[in-house]
């Protein structure tokens, strides 16, 4: 349910897909996903769900709480950094 509500929300970047005209998106280098930092954070998130995944078995509250410490991580030196 929550993809199709991602999908619906960010229905302006697809329509050139299905074939409607659509708005363009642009998105320059002052986006926030343009920043390389994002892209190593998510392999650092791959890499923690495959090291929680064999150490401690399929644990949630573990790899929950690794999502989280990452994502606020993340959010932080994005912050610190951008100004």
């Amino acid at each position: 349910l929550a993809n199709i509500f991602l999908l619906l929300w960010d229905y302006q970047k697809f329509m050139p897909l299905i074939g409607g005209g659509g708005a363009e998106t642009h998105s320059g280098a002052e986006a926030v996903s343009a920043k390389l930092l994002w892209t190593y954070l998510g392999l650092l998130l791959f890499l923690l769900t495959i090291i929680c995944t064999t150490i401690f078995g399929r644990n949630p509250l573990i790899w929950f709480a690794g999502c989280v410490l990452l994502g606020l991580g993340g959010l932080i030196m994005y912050f610190t950094k951008s100004k």
